[in-house]
């Protein structure tokens, strides 16, 4: 099979760059390794689209054709189909991040462009790939940061700005509290933003949530990061967004639900060892043990936490209080205690 239309007419565009005289249909054909037909049939759509224009004959008589000033744009949109449904996949991660936020409309906008800067033809391919991949809604965050706090925030960990913040801890009672952070970077896990920042006086970076910010003020005061930071490997460390001690995890799981377990790489250290009865055993270095926690318990009987050893003793004692309120009710002057 050959290669696909938009890769021998990206072909073509590609040897009319720069070419003010443009080229004979002749030429393009010697160049590109395209048949006639074909290439007579790209620059019939080209022209349609207003992408090429007639650069006059040469001397044989031949016409020739030269990119037109919107052909000439640096920086020519994805033709292909899997390109604009890689973009549509892209806009619907980002959609939900900016959700109610300042940074929604700059998304809507940055679509629009997007699908103006495209010819006609694309930009039918476009819609159609839009409906064939409606954007799906997810469990999310049901507040939202404070005005300008994205944009501030942003602007403050690009720049190494120092940021006077009030913020609405989780148990805080509805309370805020006042922190001078150095944010380091931004990223997003589970449908919400996150800001690595060194808060105060402190030296060791944590994380905050962006919607919990009610209000942010982006100061003039600039920082330098701690001496060997690296915000891609602060981020990669944890199993979530819990900082804390990096531990040796591991867990083993059922034969039921192995292959299931394996199909997913759940931190970037992982190991998969088989066991002979069909059970695996995946194992890590990470730090955020409320998270691994979480995801330990979400698999039930199928999954059991080997080491660390302190914290499997601290599981099993949860548990084994989790199990004691499902066992049967007590029973007082010879009567059940009423349900509810």
């Amino acid at each position: 099979m050959g290669k696909p239309t938009w890769v021998r007419m990206e072909r073509l565009l590609d040897a009319l760059e720069n070419q003010h005289y443009g080229k004979s249909v002749a030429e393009l054909v010697e160049v590109c390794g395209i048949e006639k037909r074909s290439v007579q049939r790209y620059l019939r759509t080209l022209r349609e689209e207003e992408v090429i224009e007639p650069a006059g004959r040469d001397a044989s008589g031949r016409q020739r054709w030269r990119l037109t000033p919107f052909g000439r744009k640096p920086i020519r949109i994805a033709y292909s189909i899997g390109e604009l449904f890689t973009q549509r996949l892209a806009l619907q991660s980002v959609a939900p991040l900016v959700h109610g936020t300042e940074l929604e409309e700059a998304l809507q906008s940055l679509a629009v462009k997007i699908e103006s800067a495209l010819p006609e033809r694309f930009r039918r391919m476009a819609r159609d790939v839009a409906l064939a991949l409606p954007i799906r809604t997810y469990p999310r965050k049901a507040i939202r940061p404070g005005a300008q706090v994205i944009e501030d925030v942003l602007e403050a960990a690009i720049s190494r700005k120092v940021l006077v913040a009030e913020y609405r801890a989780v148990r805080g009672g509805g309370k805020t509290k006042r922190y001078r952070l150095k944010p380091l970077a931004v990223f997003p896990h589970k449908g919400s933003l996150y800001v690595a920042a060194i808060a105060g006086d402190h030296t060791r970076p944590v994380n905050f949530a962006l919607e919990r910010f009610v209000s942010v003020e982006l100061t003039k005061e600039t920082f330098d990061p701690p001496a060997g930071f690296d915000a891609r490997e602060f981020v990669r460390r944890s199993f979530g967004v819990f900082d804390g001690p990096v531990e040796p995890v591991r867990v083993r799981f059922s034969a039921e639900v192995a292959p299931v377990v394996r199909e997913r790489i759940w931190h970037e250290s992982q190991t998969v060892t088989d066991l002979p009865d069909g059970r695996i055993e995946i194992g890590f270095q990470a730090a955020g043990w409320p998270e691994i926690r979480a995801w330990v318990l979400s698999y039930g009987e199928h999954a059991e936490l080997i080491e660390p050893a302190a914290r499997r003793e601290e599981l099993g004692k949860e548990l084994a209080a989790t199990a004691g309120r499902y066992g049967p009710r007590r029973r007082s002057a010879g009567r059940a205690l009423p349900a509810g």
